[in-house]
Order: C-alpha cells, then sequence, then structure tokens
C-alpha cells in the first residue's frame, strides 16, 4: 500500500481538485491488490469457434453458449500426451524411464473451425545418438471430436481419413488446383520438371528429386499435404503454406511453400465466408511449451 500513500501525497498539493485526487487515491489502492492475471495471454473468435492461449495450454473449440454446454475440443496438453504416450510405446519400456519430450505450440490463425498450428517438437531418449523431433504445421478442424488420426508408428505423422480430426489440403481444396499451383512454385520448380497429371504424382516426383535442391536442407514426408496452414485471404484467395521438414541435422528446419489457392468448390463451403473472419495472433507472442512426462 506504500505506492497509494505516495501518489496520494504528490496529488495532495493539487488543491484545486479535490475530487480528482480522491478518485485517483482510490483507483491505485484497487489496483494495487487486483491479482495479475498473468496466465492469460491471448484469445480470438472467427465466426462461431474461439481460441485462447495461456501461459501453459492452448484451447479451442466453439464458442460458449448461452446454455454453457460447449468447451473446448483442442487442448495442445491433452494433444501433446497423446504424442508422448505413442512414442513412449515406440521405444519400449527399457526406454521409459528417461524419454522426455518437449513441444512448443504456437497459434498461426483460426479460420472458421479450422485451427492452425506450428508445433516445434524436441525428443530425447536414452540409446539414441542424437536427440529427434521436428517441427510442423497441423490443421485440426473443431467441429471434430473422434480420435486423433496419427500414424501408429509416428505421432508426428498424420492419417488421412474422411472424418480425422487433423486436415489434408485437398480436403479443403480440389487436388487439381493444389497441383497445379505446387508445380508452378519456384521451389518446387527446382526439382520437379515434368508435367504431372495428378497431386500424388507430383508429390512422390517431389520427394525422388528433392535432393536436386543441395542448398536448403529439407525432407518431403508422405503426409506433407497435412501440414499446412490458412494465413487468411489476399482478394478471393486463401493464403496457404505448406511446411516441408528438416531432416538430419537440420530436422528443425521448417522451409514454407506459399500458395494462392482460391475458395470456389472446397470441400466444404464454409471456408469462403471464414476467410472473412480468419483471426491471427499478434507478432511476438511466445510459444506454449508442454514439457512430458509432467514433474509434479
Amino acid at each position: 500500500m506504500a505506492p497509494c500513500r505516495q501518489f496520494g501525497h504528490r496529488l495532495a498539493a493539487w488543491r484545486s481538485f479535490p475530487h480528482r485526487l480522491a478518485m485517483a487515491a482510490v483507483i491505485c489502492c484497487i489496483w494495487a491488490i487486483l491479482p495479475a492475471r498473468a496466465n492469460d495471454r491471448w484469445s480470438c473468435g472467427s465466426g462461431a469457434y474461439r481460441v485462447a492461449v495461456t501461459d501453459s495450454d492452448v484451447t479451442a473449440g466453439a464458442a460458449q453458449p448461452s446454455n454453457g454446454a460447449a468447451g473446448p475440443t483442442f487442448s495442445a496438453r491433452a494433444f501433446a500426451s497423446i504424442g508422448f504416450d505413442a512414442e513412449r510405446k515406440a521405444f519400449g519400456p527399457g526406454d521409459n524411464a528417461s524419454l522426455s519430450m518437449e513441444r512448443k505450440f504456437s497459434v498461426v490463425s483460426l479460420v472458421g473451425p479450422w485451427l492452425a498450428l506450428r508445433d516445434e517438437a524436441y525428443i530425447d531418449a536414452s540409446g539414441t545418438a542424437h536427440p529427434g523431433g521436428e517441427t510442423r504445421f497441423w490443421t485440426v478442424d473443431l467441429r471434430r471430436s473422434g480420435a486423433w488420426n496419427l500414424s501408429a508408428d509416428d505421432p508426428f505423422t498424420a492419417v488421412q481419413v474422411p472424418d480425422g480430426r487433423l486436415l489434408f489440403l485437398q480436403q479443403l481444396f480440389p487436388a487439381s488446383e493444389i497441383r497445379t499451383k505446387l508445380a508452378a512454385d519456384p521451389f518446387v520448380r527446382r526439382a520437379v520438371h515434368s508435367s504431372e497429371t495428378t497431386l500424388d504424382d507430383l508429390l512422390q516426383d517431389f520427394a525422388e528429386q528433392s535432393d536436386a535442391i543441395q542448398d536448403v536442407c529439407f525432407s518431403v514426408p508422405d503426409d506433407l499435404m497435412s501440414r499446412f496452414a490458412i494465413l487468411g485471404a489476399q482478394g478471393p484467395d486463401a493464403v496457404v503454406r505448406i511446411g516441408l521438414p528438416g531432416a538430419g541435422p537440420c530436422r528443425y528446419n521448417l522451409t514454407q511453400l506459399g500458395l494462392l489457392l482460391h475458395p470456389q468448390a472446397p470441400a466444404d463451403g464454409a471456408l469462403a465466408s471464414a476467410l472473412s473472419h480468419a483471426c491471427r495472433p499478434p507478432a511476438g507472442l511466445p510459444p506454449v511449451t508442454v514439457r512430458l512426462p509432467i514433474q509434479h
């Protein structure tokens, strides 16, 4: 309360403003005793959906209705725990005690029910020569609440299924348009010179011929089309980033490809209207770090 007394003494000289003195002293004292809400970092809504970032988690879901029935359908901490459990099973019981994982989640955008995240994962386990992990994008469909469509062998790899919570780009845009825009991308053209007719063929060629690009350390995983984020709109088009992960010594790299895709005939017609309400965090918002196993 000492700052309040000092503040009041200084204002006492303002004899012509007694009512302002009293009001300022009251405000100062109230401010001094109010608890700081340091756990709240940022929140934002896009249409009927909302994302919130605190010191310990990223949560998102349908906006709370008046009856209070809805809640978040995504939690970064819960998602990380699923990956840790899968990784622990892959290493076997002999390594469980020394396995640790750190995930840093950053919100890229919320576009209607689609939440885009950047995930930086670091894995350390006994018996391995080097730490593991990678950096990637995820896009989560907040309307879905079933099991996560992750590979049984790798919790950082998505598997395409019709109702999966983790989306693939061709579930929102026609594969033919994605293929055309990727084939025209200057970075992709450094490796792929043929004119493949399907998206799958183009991605296969890109993976097989990626060694032609020697000055950038990257890889082309099988689930590349799940490693995307929608940033918003540029005119009538959706601004999309596709993340190419690193490999070996540069495993934490993330090389990004930028595409403009027209939502004229997406797999879900809600995308066109959601783009106009895209929500992005302020610059400099730090990621949420989740460390596993949780130390009590």
